[in-house]
């Protein structure tokens, strides 16, 4: 889980450029690709290819322990935008089971502060941690909504990890371009 989210998080230096005026759109684009595919490798990727967006055409990104790890893009309105998916596996530890991870990202290679504020209140309450325009959200996302989980909630953590309900989601205002990234971890399956 973690390897993932610092994988985009370090993939987010590459699609760096120009800062122009922002547009809740970037909001849009993590419902659409992000949430409504959620836990689904390459369902997100396939969506948005399905909507217009080719391959990244930039240099790739090192994507760390992430596998399968896909960029698309598309320019609207002379903004660039960005979907990126991948997936992981996570040896236990800290009490937690081995995990699978299903990583979506969106990104807008601009700032906009709309689609932060917006994203922060479909999550619906305060970050888990903060490290300065970076927030990290868990939770537990099953039929009764979004729940958050502390960072030292083993328990909450594990049950929800078991569910396959656990998120994480990450939110950063970079220099000169703004991303959201969901990762969804269940319970690996047993390897025969």
């Amino acid at each position: 889980m973690r390897n993932l989210v610092l994988a985009a998080i370090a993939a987010s230096a590459v699609f760096a450029t120009s800062a122009q005026a922002a547009e809740p759109a970037l909001m849009t684009n993590f419902k659409n690709y992000c949430v409504a595919h959620s836990g689904t490798p390459g369902a997100a990727n396939a969506a948005a290819v399905a909507d217009g967006y080719t391959p990244y055409e930039g240099p790739m990104p090192s994507a760390g322990e992430m596998q399968d790890a896909k960029v698309v893009q598309k320019v609207v309105d002379g903004r660039t935008f960005l979907v990126f998916t991948g997936v992981s596996h996570d040896a236990p530890k800290k009490g937690l089971p081995a995990t699978d991870g299903v990583a979506c990202g969106v990104m807008v290679k601009d700032k906009d502060p709309a689609a932060l504020t917006a994203f922060q209140a479909w999550v619906g309450f305060a970050p888990m941690k903060s490290f300065g325009s970076m927030a990290i959200y868990t939770y537990r996302d099953g039929a009764g909504g979004r729940t958050a989980i502390g960072e030292d909630d083993t328990a909450a953590t594990k049950a929800a990890v078991d569910a396959g309900e656990f998120s994480i989601t990450v939110s950063a205002d970079l220099e000169v371009a703004t991303m959201i990234v969901l990762v969804h971890s269940r319970t690996a399956a047993p390897v025969h």
